[in-house]
């Protein structure tokens, strides 16, 4: 009985439908099964791949160096030769964001009792941490703003409020401040910055273009600070009595 089953089955797949044996289109249709099946899981383990692999995004700055986010103010990496050399090009020079805030600094406070009388002659955006409200002191006389009169010659300038030092790196700082006005709504021809090492020596001074309130500090020509605790002092340029500055303390680890 087993071997009459046995060949009627096999009569059936000889049998030809079409121009082609049954068993033919059954291998054929067994095929094309296995090889939507195998396409199937192929396009799943790749939608799998690109689902794991997907995640923070990174950009790449024209120096090729590859980062989460460039410096908008240089358009380099932030911490990059490239990044160091732009800041320090861009001192003098006008960066177009300002911040508000408390002043701020960044490890120990100078207890030294540094020389607050720097010299006119300044400056770079936010992540600050909180620090004592600015010190406000009278600082060298500067030049009388124009349209002063003898009627109105007995103001100075304010200490700028929210002086802030924020993306602190092992060899320098950035500063941002609120700017001022005169009495009469006068604005400053720029800021002056000047910055004094622990024991109370100016290691830089320079000034900024009018309207700048935001600045970096990496010493003379850009060429870095050492490390340890500095301190910035900041204020008008301008108006017929000597203006006052505000001051913010860091201390940079190396």
């Amino acid at each position: 009985m087993a071997d009459t089953d046995t060949k009627g089955i096999g009569a059936a797949l000889t049998k030809k439908v079409g121009p082609l044996p049954l068993w033919v289109w059954l291998a054929g249709g067994a095929a094309i099964w296995w090889y939507y099946e195998k396409q199937q899981s192929s396009s799943s383990a790749a939608s799998t791949g690109a689902s794991a692999t997907a995640g923070t995004t990174l950009v790449t700055d024209p120096a090729g160096n590859t980062c989460t986010a460039v410096d908008p103010v240089t358009g380099y990496c932030p911490g990059t030769p490239q990044d160091t050399a732009a800041l320090a090009a861009l001192q003098g020079a006008q960066v177009s964001t300002s911040d508000t805030g408390s002043t701020t600094t960044t490890g120990a406070t100078d207890t030294s009792g540094a020389n607050s009388s720097g010299a006119p002659t300044g400056g770079p955006s936010p992540t600050p941490a909180a620090v004592p409200a600015p010190s406000v002191t009278t600082s060298p006389t500067a030049p009388a703003a124009s349209g002063t009169t003898a009627a109105n010659a007995s103001w100075s300038y304010p200490a700028p409020s929210g002086l802030q030092a924020y993306d602190v790196a092992s060899n320098g700082y950035r500063l941002s401040w609120n700017a001022v006005k005169g009495p009469s709504g006068q604005m400053p021809s720029g800021y002056t910055v000047a910055t004094y090492n622990a024991s109370g020596s100016e290691v830089d001074s320079f000034s900024t273009q009018a309207g700048n309130t935001n600045t970096a500090e990496y010493g003379k020509g850009g060429s870095g600070l050492p490390k340890g605790t500095y301190h910035s002092n900041v204020w008008a340029n301008g108006g017929p009595k000597a203006p006052n500055h505000a001051t913010v303390t860091v201390t940079l680890k190396g």
